[in-house]
């Protein structure tokens, strides 16, 4: 819409039913930008906002990652794991086949890995719908001792002691994605 048409527009309105039709114009912009969203990135994955969350598709497979919506934080996400060589979505085996496309049950996180046979490196499985941003992240618990020796801030996850897996808070999950360039990946080989 030209700058001419919106303001043709808003002479039909005054006062407190301009604040109405603005706050309603907004309301549905909003909708309709979420509702259309896709991001295509490098290394074939593409991620697609569905009713139920968010389409990932990599290569010909594809899963459903539940109640996830595709905003500016997620996709700065995927750039920066993108950026420092986590180029898998989808691996072997993850998730397994029972949950690809078009199985609406799919998985409830986002998870990225160096290459598709070897182990997850970091998955997130919280998002808040009302900011559209993500929660903390979990790191593969191959990499413990790595982040001992980079001085990486984390605690162990409660729910799989034995495995080790490193839960790093939200603030510092761009960081620490970027500070695994240095890390030895062949610990996360099958």
């Amino acid at each position: 819409m030209n700058p001419g048409s919106v303001a043709s527009l808003c002479a039909h309105f005054t006062g407190a039913d301009l604040a109405l039709a603005l706050a309603w114009c907004r309301k549905w912009a909003e909708r309709v930008s979420a509702a259309m969203l896709k991001g295509v990135f490098s290394h074939g994955i593409e991620l697609e906002n569905q009713e139920d969350g968010i389409l990932v598709r990599q290569g010909a497979r594809a899963y459903l990652a539940r109640n996830w919506q595709l905003t500016s934080q997620v996709v700065e996400l995927v750039d920066t794991a993108l950026e420092n060589g986590l180029i898998c979505m989808i691996r072997d085996w993850h998730p397994r086949p029972g949950n690809w496309w078009p199985n609406k049950d799919g998985v409830v996180h986002l998870s990225f890995s160096y290459a598709s046979e070897q182990h997850w490196a970091v998955a997130i499985d919280s998002f808040k719908p009302k900011t559209g941003d993500f929660g903390h992240a979990v790191f593969h618990g191959r990499l413990y001792e790595q982040f001992v020796d980079y001085g990486i801030s984390s605690k162990q996850e409660a729910r799989n002691r034995e495995a080790k897996h490193r839960i790093v808070e939200r603030a510092q999950v761009l960081e620490t994605i970027r500070r695994l360039q240095g890390f030895d990946r062949s610990v996360l080989d099958r």
